[in-house]
């Protein structure tokens, strides 16, 4: 399971916004995953690709992809420190979390009698699982299908030595669906890990970008009587241009 990157041209003001308006009331996962589309739709994905039925790390490997040709390189976060309690500030390269070699999506795990066929968890999975009670069996009775000694079995009654087996094949095949980075805090030496979804902090910065446009719109619209629709016209550049003019008399 490998994934080529292309080269897609930037999203234009008016495509931020909207894909901004669509994605706002959706839930979290729901959201990641629309993002994600917009970056395979534009890097020439294939219509029947839906996002939704393969593993969650091709999401989110997307939406490195789409914060990379949108606003950079680098990740810019902030972890709270579990020892001292205070925030962090890290960088991690975009190419330092996304260029990772997945392994095999689906397989066999032979442990003793047992016999365990698994897949990786997808976005359709984890939308299923969200709202049971026990969400992490309900996705094993997704994922896992066992028999011990050619019986078929509750996934729930695997040996913890297996089901630790299962967990590292699923982490070795889909390394992206959970990116935890280590950090040391300046303050108080301590090193420690901290999770990194990637839907969350691409949403935070397409919400502050999309802010930042829509204000613009309204300085301009204000000041010399175009409609949005005009305002968003305009290249990045040359709308910047005419900020600037209003807001600091230059360009």
């Amino acid at each position: 399971m490998s994934w080529s990157r292309a080269h897609p041209p930037r999203l234009r003001a008016g495509g931020l916004l909207h894909l901004w308006e669509q994605a706002g009331d959706l839930s979290p996962l729901e959201r990641a995953v629309a993002m994600a589309t917009v970056e395979l739709d534009a890097a020439g994905g294939h219509a029947e690709e839906s996002l939704r039925d393969l593993p969650l790390g091709r999401t989110h490997a997307l939406l490195l992809d789409l914060h990379e040709r949108l606003w950079g390189d680098d990740l810019v976060a902030t972890a709270a420190c579990p020892k001292c309690g205070e925030r962090v500030e890290f960088t991690m390269p975009v190419a330092t979390v996304r260029d990772v070699k997945p392994g095999q999506p689906d397989a066999l795990l032979l442990h003793g009698g047992y016999v365990v066929s698994w897949r990786c968890p997808t976005p359709a999975d984890l939308l299923v699982v969200a709202t049971a009670v026990d969400p992490g069996a309900r996705l094993a009775d997704r994922c896992l299908s066992v028999t011990n000694d050619g019986r078929p079995v509750d996934p729930a009654t695997l040996p913890d030595d297996a089901r630790a087996a299962v967990d590292d094949l699923l982490a070795d095949a889909d390394p992206l669906a959970e990116i935890v980075v280590s950090i040391t805090c300046p303050d108080c030496g301590d090193e420690f890990a901290t999770d990194l979804d990637p839907g969350r902090f691409v949403w935070a910065e397409l919400d502050a970008h999309a802010v930042r446009i829509l204000h613009g719109v309204d300085v301009l619209a204000r000041a010399y009587g175009w409609t949005e629709a005009e305002v968003l016209a305009l290249g990045d550049r040359r709308r910047a241009a005419y900020l600037s003019l209003v807001l600091d008399g230059v360009p």
